[in-house]
């Protein structure tokens, strides 16, 4: 049995392997989004505006300062440069995954953990067919979340970190809260970051500030993510309002359930204030990643790989016996759901993409719960105590 079990799990290493190997080749016959990247550092280099309109829905949206980056990745033939980047990304996913095996217990060796790396590949294979920077934005994430729940705070990285973070991706925005309320002066740090990405925009492109460049980036990011939200039927609490309220009511009503969640998320830091740092750091970790996921107006199928720390702290760390059954249906489901062939929308159209968002939902409310009731009854038999 011990033999059928050891050589199980080297054909399943090994079949993982061929199957990440065929996706870096898949990756470099187009490139996804790093393909945009990589024009965007062309374009520096050859004094091209880096935003062009007429690049269709998927140009360059990005801080000014990230086509300048992507211009050494430039320098190099595109196919190594896209092996080189989705090497560079797979690694922070690596790193990150690794991270959190920490926080949560789970040893790399146990069959939780080779479960996890199953039910994530789908949802990876996307991250490397379609060229995506989710790996750096997800490790970011998780190294704010370990330097500000640790006992001697780094609040100046994290604010810098952050700052860096936004300039990707907006909806990591939703950090500020969070980072904002752990200590006041991660605002320094984010002023820093601010400075610094200003400062290579200032040298590369030759002005002190310029307005039309900044201008330019952010008239392209709002209006191709405003078409993406209409033209695709992405999954996001800003969609189910949409659909519930209509237009003009949606915005109002996704603003009130943010700042919802963001007391909620509040709450639960001050009610468990007393646990170790390992176990705070999951707990905020898990409940923030989720409410950047839920929360960002273009959530994207293959983004559910955000949700994973709050289903995998609920199978490892729970006060209700069903919470753990619930974890197991929700990561099965979104294995299952998210099922897509490399690169094409596969067997399910966009609207399928509703079940893995509400059963994170589901997962995301009873994680509440789970966490909310033991707070509420310490609160209660303190009380008690006091009188």
């Amino acid at each position: 049995m011990a033999y059928l079990k050891r050589n199980s799990s080297i054909l399943s290493i090994l079949g993982i392997l061929f199957f990440l190997a065929g996706l870096l080749w898949n990756a470099c016959n187009h490139g996804g989004d790093f393909k945009v990247f990589y024009l965007a550092g062309e374009r520096f280099l050859t004094h091209q505006s880096v935003y062009n309109p007429a690049d269709g829905w998927s140009p360059f949206k990005y801080h000014p300062a990230w086509a300048v980056v992507f211009s050494l990745w430039s320098l190099l033939p595109f196919t190594l440069a896209t092996l080189a980047f989705n090497a560079v990304n797979m690694g922070l996913w690596i790193w990150a995954a690794h991270s959190w095996s920490k926080l949560l217990n789970y040893k790399i060796t146990t069959t939780s953990f080779l479960i996890l790396v199953v039910l994530s590949l789908n949802a990876m294979s996307a991250e490397t067919a379609y060229g995506q920077i989710n790996g750096l934005l997800f490790w970011g994430a998780t190294q704010i979340f370990l330097w500000l729940e640790d006992s001697t705070q780094k609040p100046f990285r994290s604010g810098l970190l952050l700052a860096v973070l936004i300039s990707l991706k907006l909806n990591l925005g939703i950090l500020l809260f969070y980072a904002l309320y752990k200590n006041w002066r991660t605002a320094l740090g984010l002023l820093g970051g601010a400075l610094v990405l200003h400062g290579i925009v200032s040298l590369s492109f030759g002005d002190i500030v310029n307005w039309g460049l900044y201008h330019s980036w952010l008239d392209l990011l709002m209006t191709q993510s405003k078409e993406q939200f209409n033209t695709f039927e992405v999954q996001s609490v800003l969609r189910v309002c949409y659909v519930l309220f209509g237009e003009s009511l949606a915005k109002t009503i996704w603003a009130g359930l943010l700042g919802l969640a963001v007391v909620l998320g509040i709450y639960l830091d001050r009610t468990h204030k007393h646990e170790n740092p390992q176990q705070r750091t999951a707990l905020a970790g898990g409940y923030w990643l989720a409410i950047i996921f839920f929360f960002s107006p273009l959530a994207w199928w293959y983004q559910v790989l955000y949700l994973f720390p709050l289903a995998f702290l609920l199978l490892k760390n729970s006060t209700l016996p069903k919470a753990q059954w619930l974890a197991r249906i929700c990561l099965c489901s979104f294995a299952f759901i998210s099922f897509n062939t490399i690169g094409r929308a596969g067997i399910f159209s966009y609207k399928f993409y509703m079940g893995y968002f509400a059963a994170g939902m589901i997962l995301w409310l009873y994680f509440l719960w789970d966490r909310v009731r033991p707070a509420q009854a310490q609160i209660s038999l303190s009380a008690e105590k006091a009188a």
